[in-house]
């Protein structure tokens, strides 16, 4: 009978970790197993229940960004909506336009912000280069690599993009996000 205690407390206990909640990029989730999570149609996110056993992530919608119009070119919001609409559930949110020099002062770039060191972003930073003659792409960067047609590269595997030099940090060495510069229309 003490077993039989002991083991419903240890249950009650576990499930009490494993439905917690959980916040992944301003959404809110809850702790459950991937496999319940995909039977529900939602995204798991490894990393944001800590102490938990591999197999429960932070459950939580899936993310539907929306690309900034604002200062954004018009051809720039078309191949990004078409982006996400391929990846669907992988980026969280997308920046344009910024008052700085290069593409995205100009509203030529756009910033998929992935999470750090997300694998995600390298799936999303090869099927744009796959698709980089239909998007009109310039270059991509994912990962401290660059990826640019223009200097007659041809589509490979991540591994094989150029290797760029430490800026710094996640966000500038582009472990968070793939940066997608368009060619002007």
């Amino acid at each position: 009978m003490r077993f039989l205690a002991l083991a419903l407390l240890s249950l009650s206990a576990s499930l009490a970790v494993a439905q917690s909640s959980c916040t992944v990029y301003y959404q809110t989730g809850t702790c459950i197993s991937t496999k319940e999570c995909a039977s529900a149609n939602k995204t798991s996110t490894p990393n944001f229940c800590p102490n938990d056993p591999a197999h429960i992530q932070c459950c939580t919608e899936p993310p539907h960004p929306e690309i900034p119009g604002r200062n954004c070119e018009p051809h720039v919001v078309r191949a990004g909506e078409t982006i996400l609409a391929a990846n669907e559930g992988a980026v969280h949110v997308v920046w344009c336009y910024a008052d700085k020099a290069g593409e995205h002062g100009k509203g030529l770039a756009l910033d998929l912000m992935v999470g750090s060191y997300n694998p995600k972003g390298q799936v999303v930073a090869e099927w744009v280069m796959n698709n980089h003659k239909s998007l009109n792409v310039m270059y991509v960067i994912w990962g401290q690599k660059i990826w640019n047609p223009s200097n007659g590269e041809a589509p490979t595997a991540w591994e094989n993009w150029r290797d760029m030099e430490d800026r710094g940090s996640v966000t500038a060495n582009h472990w968070d996000h793939p940066h997608v510069s368009f060619n002007a229309a």
